[in-house]
């Protein structure tokens, strides 16, 4: 059995080991973030110290065809980064529906769907005000995401079409029915 260290959050940490039955984590065949360490890892450069630095220990099981784990059994800097990534995405989607069952079928209050799920988890390294902020984040960071794209599309219809006058000749253009917007 070949493992590796990256460093996570300590919440995410706490997470996977809850998730995945203990350290090493042992990530599912069919998991979408085994995948991702596969494609990820790389030949441990002679520059790096034998013991890697890191707060969880993770499995790296042998492929059938592919990379060899007793070689490739590094995750640089940033490839762990965007390991802690794809864990932060997993997270939100189990915690947020989690918190929705709780709220809307059980009937708890936000605040007790919460700290349920933190306590479910053994989740103790983040507070819930942290946890209810880093969800408040992530859900408007994505709606802000959502608005200017939209946004965007409304520009680039008032830069190209500045206004209906051209559109109208656009479509009035004899032979050419492809330019047709209207």
């Amino acid at each position: 059995m070949v493992t590796t260290r990256i460093k996570i959050k300590p919440y995410l940490r706490e997470f996977l080991i809850h998730v995945y039955g203990g350290e090493p984590v042992r990530f599912p065949d069919n998991s979408y973030i085994l995948a991702f360490i596969h494609e990820l890892r790389v030949k441990q450069p002679t520059r790096v110290p034998r013991e890697l630095p890191g707060n969880l220990e993770i499995v790296i099981p042998f492929q059938k065809n592919g990379k060899d784990a007793r070689q490739y059994n590094y995750l640089a800097t940033r490839s762990q980064m965007v390991i802690q990534d794809k864990v932060h995405t997993l997270f939100c989607a189990v915690m947020n529906d989690y918190v929705a069952r709780k709220v809307h079928v059980v009937g708890l209050e936000y605040r007790e769907a919460l700290e349920l799920f933190m306590q479910e988890y053994e989740i103790d390294s983040i507070t819930y005000e942290g946890l209810k902020q880093k969800n408040y984040r992530d859900r408007n960071g994505k709606r802000y995401r959502r608005e200017n794209r939209f946004k965007m599309e409304r520009i680039k219809k008032e830069v190209f079409f500045p206004d209906q006058e051209a559109q109208k000749v656009l479509a009035a253009s004899p032979g050419d029915e492809k330019l047709t917007l209207i």
